[in-house]
């Protein structure tokens, strides 16, 4: 999530790596998102059954298969 963080400072700022004058400010922005990110990562719900990637993995090739021969 860090390294998400990051990328959208670097995007949303402009820079790709801040100046001294604004590292603190850039590193601050980057650890309020990483935080906003683990909330809502934390807070999210779902219903789903979790997938069982073997499965899926068979249904793929099957589907490959089937389409490509």
């Amino acid at each position: 999530m860090r390294a998400a963080a990051v990328q959208y400072v670097r995007k949303v700022s402009g820079f790709n790596k801040p100046s001294r004058v604004n590292q603190e400010s850039f590193d601050a922005a980057i650890d309020a998102v990483t935080h906003a990110t683990r909330e809502l990562i934390d807070q999210l719900v779902t219903t789903a059954t979790p997938k069982d990637r073997a499965r899926e993995a068979e249904r793929a090739k099957l589907r490959a298969t089937l389409r490509y021969g």
